[in-house]
C-alpha cells in the first residue's frame, strides 16, 4: 500500500516519523527525537523537512493544514486513542495509518505498546493490550526476520496479518473496545 495519491505541491506531515520517516513528508513530528527507547533505531531527519517536537494528543497545527497525514506505527503507543485519532483528522484532509495487530504483539511483543488494533467494517478498533502478553519472543522473531530471507519474504507477503493499514479521506472511524 504505497501508491499514495500525493502531488508535489501537497503539504505532507509524518506524525511519529521516528527511525523510518515518510520520504514525501514536508514536516516530521516526533515527541522525543533524541530518545530511541520506543523505536527500532535512531531518529532520522529528512533533508528539507521541518522537524516539530510535539505530542500526537495536541498537535500544534491549524485545522486541515495538511493535504496528507502519514501515521505509521504510532497509535499502538498512545495514551488516548480518541484524542490521537481526532488530532490526525483535525490537521489533515486525508491520510494513511498503520498500526500493529494482536498477532504482531504476540510474536514480536513490544513492552511499550499499549494497544492492539484491528480494522473491521472500515472501523479502526483499539483494544488495550492484555496484561498476559508474553513479550519474550520479540528478540527471537526480530533475529529471524533480520537473518532469514525466507521468513522475511513470508512476512512481507502477509503484512496484513501483522499490521492494520488503511488510507482515509476526510475522516476515519475508530472505537475503543472494552
Amino acid at each position: 500500500m504505497n501508491n499514495f495519491s500525493i502531488i508535489p505541491t501537497d503539504r505532507v506531515v509524518d506524525v511519529g516519523s521516528g527511525d523510518h520517516p515518510f520520504e514525501m513528508a514536508n514536516v516530521l513530528v516526533d515527541l522525543n527525537p533524541d530518545d530511541n527507547k520506543e523505536r527500532g533505531g535512531a531518529f532520522v531527519r529528512l533533508s528539507g523537512a521541518k522537524i516539530v517536537k510535539a505530542d500526537i494528543h495536541n498537535l500544534p497545527f491549524k485545522d486541515k493544514e495538511f493535504d496528507f497525514v502519514h501515521c505509521h506505527d504510532l497509535l499502538e503507543h498512545v495514551d488516548n486513542p480518541n484524542k490521537a485519532c481526532s488530532e490526525l483528522i483535525r490537521i489533515g484532509k486525508r491520510g494513511h495509518i498503520r498500526t500493529s495487530t494482536e498477532l504482531f504483539e504476540r510474536l514480536y511483543g513490544r513492552p511499550y505498546h499499549k494497544w492492539v488494533c484491528r480494522y473491521e467494517n472500515n472501523i479502526l478498533i483499539f483494544k488495550r493490550k492484555p496484561k498476559d502478553f508474553k513479550e519474550n519472543f520479540g528478540d527471537f522473531f526480530d533475529r529471524l526476520y533480520r537473518d532469514n530471507i525466507e521468513f522475511k519474504e513470508i512476512t512481507h507477503r502477509n503484512m496484513n496479518l501483522f499490521f492494520v493499514e488503511f488510507e482515509w479521506k476526510g475522516k476515519f472511524e475508530w472505537k475503543i473496545e472494552i
